[in-house]
């Protein structure tokens, strides 16, 4: 089924597991002070301090759960499939969601003409990064928010495939709503970026079409 999900944050900074840094000072009890802006996961799921403003960075526990039955009638000329079910995102900080999946789709056995027609909904969801909730709120180019809150995404989306004369053609609608979207908006007060939650509404499309393997893919999306 395709399924369009939260998109990659604009402007935002390296994670920090792809950020070159090594551990200076010692271990401590139950913590170990690392290099100022680069936080990592604890050891044993321990807190841990940065130094440059000694804030703990907390241990969070995720889980993840899909299930998605589908199920098949045989119809004239073809068949009707439903696919429908759940995501169960979990998180011990955040709170827990559950996300559904729906897909509608009726097909064609041939080889030209319609093939496939489809309708679909899902939604996903996301916890914001720790850079984005632990970075500072008053200094440096890109500013941590605390108060941010789990990001949703919604996508409804309608499509069709069909072929003529050795050509296949596949041409998709998708709209998606975004809610509490973490991007790093632009803050002119401090000269950077802050890790703020905005709303986002996307439509578009895109347009398939092979002829003996070669694929030539376009597409079309607005955001507002």
């Amino acid at each position: 089924m395709p399924l369009t999900g939260l998109p990659a944050r604009r402007g935002a900074p390296v994670p920090a597991h792809h950020m070159a840094g090594r551990d200076i000072g010692r271990r401590t009890g139950d913590s170990r002070v690392i290099c100022a802006g680069v936080p990592r996961r604890g050891h044993h799921g321990l807190p841990q301090v940065d130094v440059a403003g000694l804030r703990k960075l907390p241990h969070r526990a995720l889980q993840k759960v899909a299930l998605m039955p589908e199920k098949t009638w045989a119809v004239a000329g073809g068949d009707v499939s439903l696919k429908a079910g759940a995501t169960f995102d979990g998180s011990d900080r955040e709170g827990s969601a559950t996300s559904p999946l729906v897909e509608l789709a009726r097909s064609w056995n041939t080889s030209s003409g319609l093939q496939r027609i489809y309708a679909s909904f899902a939604e996903t969801t996301q916890v914001p990064s720790y850079t984005a909730l632990n970075s500072s709120p008053t200094s440096g180019l890109f500013l941590g928010n605390p108060n941010l809150g789990r990001e949703y995404s919604r996508t409804a989306q309608v499509g069709v495939r069909g072929a003529v004369a050795g050509w296949t053609a596949q041409a998709d609608l998708f709209y998606r709503d975004d809610t509490d979207l973490v991007d790093w908006t632009y803050n002119p007060a401090v000269f950077g970026r802050q890790a703020n939650p905005v709303d986002l509404h996307t439509s578009g499309g895109r347009r398939c079409s092979a002829d003996r393997g070669t694929i030539a893919p376009s597409s079309l999306a607005r955001r507002s």
